[in-house]
């Protein structure tokens, strides 16, 4: 996101649904801390023949 103090402040229980509980939302918030880094694999593009 860019700016690690405003991520510290954001609380994972505001974030929560039957899907996905507090423990989820944590790990996505630290991982979103780290900069520059992005979890998901590198996209390939379709191409037409």
């Amino acid at each position: 996101m860019g700016n690690a103090s405003a991520m510290r402040n954001l609380k994972a229980s505001n974030f929560t649904y039957e899907k996905f509980g507090v423990p989820t939302i944590t790990d996505i918030l630290k991982e979103l801390e780290k900069p520059g880094h992005d979890p998901r694999p590198e996209f390939k593009t379709a191409t037409f023949a």
